[in-house]
């Protein structure tokens, strides 16, 4: 069997918080839109898409200083509306699953028709096997690649990126005249939703943190990180009296942190962030992720 790697452009690792963006004039939609593709060709780092549920325009960051950065290059140039940041999680699976789905409809007085058989396994990465040549009809495999490509965009548990799955062709079944690239898609989207709803789970993004604080707002800080359920690592003091903590902490429990830290320290503590790795975490309920977001101006 072939393998091939996830698809170039698609930078699901780097970004970690997203926002929805409107002009608050409708009449500068045009200019909202010319001052995002600016915007993504000087910063590559970030990342701007259409949210395929609530069609709201979504800027992305790595992180939220990021992201404030964004928006105020945005508000620089037109009036703005925003909704409220929220955390990108990550959607993957926790165990292989082989999935044997038919779709079958009846449509202008005949059948569409496709079967597949795929199996899902966690991978460290995303990667489609497909099976070897001449055992399926390539615009067949073909329509099952594309089909796993759109609906890995937004997972079954909340709508988030799913990464780290590989995605083997283990059969299929199709006929001349009623297998259609729809009905290719609609066999390839149930199966992968399915095994989803199976073994999926949420990742949520963990942080490597860096907090020094004076020595006296050692043990406050620590146990506000604990609070935030961070891990601590290592303690080192200083000749300048102060400390610094060292850990790691779940991306959602420190936006906004160093307000936080510069109010427990009287403007004397400072903190460094860095993007350490995704972690699983238990399944949500649904009604914690909405898909749109309200908006403010």
């Amino acid at each position: 069997m072939k393998s091939f790697a996830g698809k170039a452009g698609m930078s699901f690792a780097q970004i970690l918080i997203e926002i929805a963006v409107e002009s608050r004039e409708v009449r500068d939609a045009p200019a909202l839109r010319v001052a995002l593709a600016d915007l993504a060709a000087t910063d590559p780092t970030c990342e701007v898409r259409i949210d395929e549920g609530s069609g709201q325009v979504l800027l992305g960051g790595r992180d939220d200083a990021h992201l404030d950065a964004l928006c105020a290059a945005l508000r620089g140039r037109l009036p703005l509306r925003l909704g409220a940041s929220r955390v990108v999680y990550r959607e993957t699976i926790e165990r292989r699953i082989e999935m044997d789905t038919t779709h079958k409809k009846a449509r202008d007085g005949g059948f569409e028709f496709a079967r597949v058989k795929l199996a899902f396994a966690p991978a460290d990465e995303w990667r489609f096997v497909a099976p070897e040549a001449g055992s399926l009809p390539e615009a067949f495999v073909a329509g099952i690649e594309a089909a796993l490509v759109r609906g890995r965009r937004a997972g079954v548990l909340a709508g988030y990126p799913v990464v780290g799955i590989e995605a083997t062709v283990l059969d299929g079944a199709w006929h001349e005249s009623e297998t259609s690239p729809a009905a290719v898609e609609a066999a390839t989207l149930t199966a992968f939703r399915l095994a989803q709803r199976e073994v999926g789970v949420l990742m949520e993004p963990i942080m490597e943190i860096a907090l020094t604080v004076p020595a006296a707002h050692a043990g406050t800080a620590r146990d506000d990180l604990l609070l935030r359920r961070g891990t601590l690592g290592s303690r080192r003091a200083h000749a300048d009296g102060t400390v610094t903590l060292e850990g790691t902490v779940p991306f959602a429990n420190v936006l906004g942190y160093r307000t936080s830290v510069a109010a427990m320290t009287k403007g004397s503590g400072t903190v460094g962030l860095v993007f350490s790795h995704f972690e699983p975490m238990p399944r949500p309920d649904p009604t914690d992720f909405p898909g749109a977001m309200a908006m403010r101006a």
